[in-house]
């Protein structure tokens, strides 16, 4: 599975990232109290309260709707049952970060400042480990999460 998993997420390059970019923080070793703000709705709710900005750098950062500064908080959204929970700082996914799918399955990924850093794990719904990606800053490091990127 890792073989044919891993070639796809390559090819649909930014798509993939987006769609991490909406991934469920699922650690509870967090807990609201440690994020200065703390927002909780589904995504039509978020799409309406929230933009993203391009930066001076070309990052996309997450503000408020009619705020100027960068949203530093906690996120939830259920939105058709999927689970999604991030953390932003200045407005950029950091740390851990999931997202947990209708069927079950979900990934979680590792962020610093907005790119993904670290394992990426996908499980199956029975919590088996499907595949495992490593990225280091935002560069993904071939073969280095047990995947094999050279098999089409």
């Amino acid at each position: 599975m890792k073989a044919f998993l891993l070639p796809q997420l390559i090819r649909l390059g930014g798509s993939f990232l987006l769609l991490l970019c909406s991934c469920d923080f699922d650690d509870d070793s967090h807990g609201e109290e440690e994020f200065p703000q703390f927002w909780k709705g589904n995504d039509s709710a978020f799409d309406r309260g929230f933009s993203f900005r391009k930066s001076e750098g070309n990052d996309s950062v997450l503000y408020l709707e009619n705020s100027d500064e960068p949203f530093n908080g906690l996120i939830e959204r259920n939105s058709s049952g999927v689970l999604t929970r991030q953390s932003f700082s200045e407005g950029k996914l950091t740390g851990k970060s999931s997202k947990r799918s209708v069927d079950g399955s979900w990934v979680e990924a590792n962020y610093l400042k907005g790119k993904p850093h670290g394992d990426m794990i996908f499980y199956s719904a029975d919590g088996t480990v499907r595949s495992v990606i490593t990225f280091d800053n935002g560069r993904l490091v071939p073969n280095a999460g047990g995947g094999d990127l050279s098999q089409p």
